[in-house]
């Protein structure tokens, strides 16, 4: 939660946008979250459409956003700018699952690309699945994603952030 908060905006409000290359994360993740009052809603139909343009047909373009495992680096990248801009979305859980055909540090380096061109104002985390340590190009001077090792911590931090962000402002009464 302390990553979560001291490098990323706080939410907005609860409705999480949720990318994957693997849906049993996903499922994981979105359980988690609206087990903790947050909402993974379904996106607009302008994001699912322009989701549709590059991902394969087997893909599931609602959210979670399952891309399947052969999703290359750039599919995040196309995924986390078209669901970071979607009105229907305050927050973003990024989860990767090493298939055998994509790196984690591509992966990593694509959501760095995507933070550019998304609202700053949503946070973004991210979740790598593996026995290694998430890569260090989420780690930089002028950005720095918290990563979690499992979907679950995750979407728990980015409910404990939204409490707080919704505590933050609430008015005072006296």
């Amino acid at each position: 939660v302390a990553s979560l908060l001291s490098n990323q905006p706080l939410p907005r409000g609860a409705r999480v946008g949720i990318i994957t290359n693997a849906g049993g994360p996903a499922i994981l993740c979105a359980d988690a979250c609206e087990a903790r009052g947050l909402e993974v809603p379904v996106l607009s139909e302008s994001s699912r459409a322009r989701l549709r343009e590059f991902l394969p047909a087997g893909a599931s373009v609602g959210n979670p956003v399952d891309m399947i495992a052969s999703a290359p680096a750039e599919h995040y990248r196309r995924a986390i700018e078209i669901v970071g801009t979607d009105e229907n979305v305050d927050s973003l859980i990024v989860i990767f699952t090493p298939p055998l055909v994509t790196r984690a540090d591509d992966v990593a380096r694509s959501i760095i690309e995507a933070m550019e061109t998304i609202d700053k104002a949503k946070p973004l985390l991210s979740v790598f699945l593996s026995a290694h340590e998430a890569p260090q190009e989420l780690r930089k001077k002028t950005v720095c994603i918290p990563s979690y090792s499992f979907p679950e911590t995750a979407a728990i931090a980015l409910a404990r952030a939204t409490r707080y962000s919704h505590w933050r402002d609430r008015r005072e009464t006296y």
